[in-house]
């Protein structure tokens, strides 16, 4: 399995001057804009098929199909809680519960045939 862990330590060191593992090119005090990951999509041929929005889609889907509990797949995605009381008193960052879904969306991610091997980065 990916080591994840190592991957994304190894990203924040790119990028210490920021509190983001994934900050803006420009805005170090930002995060990353969705339109990097479109681009990226871009260079690996995913022109028109797919946008970093599709894939929270297909991210969500799939949690909802297999089963995590609401909040913690929201949480996976960044989202915040659609009911305005709940988030006022629920200050739960879900961090125990994200960690194994994770690993989960990972290995579904290479049952898939995603290998970072097939990743064009440049």
């Amino acid at each position: 399995m990916v080591d994840v862990k190592r991957i994304l330590e190894a990203a924040k060191k790119l990028s210490e001057q920021s509190k983001f593992v994934f900050p803006h090119l420009k805005i170090s005090t930002e995060p990353m804009s969705s339109e990097t990951v479109n681009a990226a999509l871009k260079r690996n041929g995913y022109y028109k098929v797919l946008t970093s929005h599709s894939i929270r889609s297909i991210i969500r889907t799939y949690l909802a199909e297999i089963g995590i509990e609401k909040n913690t797949a929201e949480t996976v995605l960044a989202h915040k809680i659609d009911d305005d009381l709940e988030e006022t008193y629920n200050c739960h960052n879900y961090l125990n519960q994200r960690i194994p879904v994770m690993n989960l969306w990972g290995k579904y991610l290479e049952d898939c045939g995603l290998v970072q091997s097939k990743i064009i980065t440049n």
